[in-house]
């Protein structure tokens, strides 16, 4: 028992000497470190970094891809990217040029296909507007909005294909409106196919809305005579109305008979383009198919 009890008091007697080095050391390594608070921000960090061998491959790996990802490839694709990137940035300075040119504040908004589809404005002198412009005047009012359409024409997707027929023009004694419908190989686009422009008292625009496609990729061809197509488009109409549609006479060429090019997707480029007959029978707009005789439209057009 007293060798025991010997035994253990030399053994508490080492781990006290033991504890009182460590001790020691560390209030040697503290104070160091105060006194050195860059050195104490270093070593913390160097602390915080430790891991394993492997985790340390595992980081060299990842920053090895990393920086792959990132590399240049050779120099002739260097170079195609240059020169993408400064013609785009041309693209990009001449674009704002035109908004400058025809507009104050005009904002633009593209689709996710990257066509123009809408420009705002607010009511400005133009620095270069004549100053002889009015509203009230039909041909200043088709002038400008045909000058604007020919400035904007690539940012709205128009090919060599399209073609603007004036629609309508509004002349105004502070503000004129104009809208254009697009024909694509002479037919009509609908219901797409409108580009519609607001202009202020000085000729400024202040607003653009575009519907037009481009590429449209014609689906068929007219096998289907138009006094065919409008006994079809008779009988839908009596068959939705639950009544004959006797409001006109079917054999009687009507001037709201129509050939078009029925585009009905919201896609601006590449859309399918139905060649088409449109009627106006009794309050209803009917399109019917030129090719399959299939009703592409029967909607309800009156006015209560």
């Amino acid at each position: 028992m007293f060798l025991r009890g010997d035994s253990l008091k030399k053994t508490t007697k080492r781990h006290l000497i033991v504890l009182l080095v460590f001790t020691g050391a560390l209030a040697t390594v503290t104070i160091f470190l105060k006194k050195n608070p860059k050195k104490n921000e270093a070593y913390f960090e160097s602390l915080s970094k430790v891991k394993s061998n492997q985790d340390i491959q595992s980081h060299q790996a990842n920053q090895a891809k990393s920086t792959q990802s990132w590399v240049p490839g050779p120099s002739s694709k260097s170079g195609e990217s240059r020169r993408g990137l400064a013609q785009s940035q041309v693209s990009l300075k001449s674009f704002r040029s035109k908004l400058k040119a025809h507009g104050f504040s005009l904002k633009p908004v593209f689709n996710e296909e990257g066509k123009l589809i809408q420009l705002q404005g607010k009511p400005h002198a133009l620095a270069d507007s004549q100053r002889s412009f009015d509203p009230r005047n039909e041909a200043q009012v088709r002038d400008r909005a045909t000058a604007v359409i020919e400035a904007f024409r690539s940012e709205l997707g128009l090919d060599d294909r399209t073609q603007l027929e004036l629609s309508s023009v509004k002349p105004g004694q502070f503000t004129a409106q104009v809208t254009f419908e697009q024909r694509v190989d002479g037919l009509i686009v609908h219901p797409r196919g409108k580009i519609h422009l607001r202009f202020g008292p000085q000729g400024e625009l202040m607003g653009m809305e575009s519907s037009a496609v481009s590429a449209v990729q014609v689906q068929n061809q007219f096998s289907m005579d138009m006094h065919h197509a409008k006994t079809l488009a008779f009988e839908s109409v009596s068959r939705t109305e639950k009544e004959p549609a006797y409001h006109s006479d079917k054999n009687t060429p009507s001037g709201t008979d129509q050939k078009l090019l029925w585009v009905p997707s919201w896609k601006s480029s590449n859309p399918e383009g139905f060649k088409a007959y449109r009627f106006q029978i009794a309050g209803r707009e009917v399109v019917i198919d030129g090719q399959s005789g299939q009703i592409l439209m029967n909607k309800n057009k009156k006015i209560y």
